[in-house]
């Protein structure tokens, strides 16, 4: 549960965050390291997305086991339930978790008790997804505070629109419908 003085972490703080341009990592564990302050988690995964495609292109993880990255995404892949794809802010996984191949194949063997999700998605797609492990329930106040600053988290992770594709421009193409809500695959 996050604690009231803790919820200094505003926007305005990620936003500070993200304006020192210490590149998407650097950012990246610099608010997991205030996120873990104030939510709690034991675990986490923060994958960067090429937001035209959704595909996962820089994580950024710890795991209870380096060696089910392999399984870990496989299985991420094929859950619905809290897909990036099709998620809006974020989202506990709750009492959900059977449905959960993820949950069932891996996280129940180390004591996960609740996953939140969180998308980073504007106006080009979606940049990234946060997945935060733990080994007891968010409550919803956990979620709302991810939810809100979600946007501000999107912009310092993502840096400006393009930047960790190596000088690659996104653009909106107001033809196509919006890449963060491509079907499971």
């Amino acid at each position: 549960m996050a604690q009231p003085a803790a919820r200094q972490l505003t926007r305005e703080a990620v936003d500070r965050l993200g304006a020192k341009q210490t590149g998407s990592r650097v950012f990246r564990a610099e608010v997991l390291d205030r996120l873990r302050r104030v939510v709690g988690f034991d675990w986490y995964a923060w994958v960067l997305t090429d937001p035209g495609t959704t595909v996962g292109v820089d994580p950024l993880a710890h795991l209870p086991d380096l060696t089910l990255l392999p399984s870990v995404v496989r299985l991420k892949y094929l859950t619905t339930i809290n897909r990036w794809t099709s998620l809006d802010g974020a989202s506990a996984l709750g009492d959900r978790f059977l449905d959960s191949p993820l949950w069932r194949e891996v996280q129940h063997s180390y004591g996960v008790a609740d996953v939140v999700s969180v998308v980073f998605q504007d106006r080009f797609g979606c940049w990234g997804f946060l997945d935060l492990w733990s080994q007891r329930a968010y409550a919803a106040e956990d979620v709302a505070l991810l939810r809100h600053l979600a946007p501000h988290a999107d912009r310092g992770s993502a840096g400006a629109p393009g930047s960790h594709f190596h000088g690659r421009a996104c653009r909106p193409n107001p033809a196509q419908p919006r890449p963060g809500r491509a079907p499971a695959a």
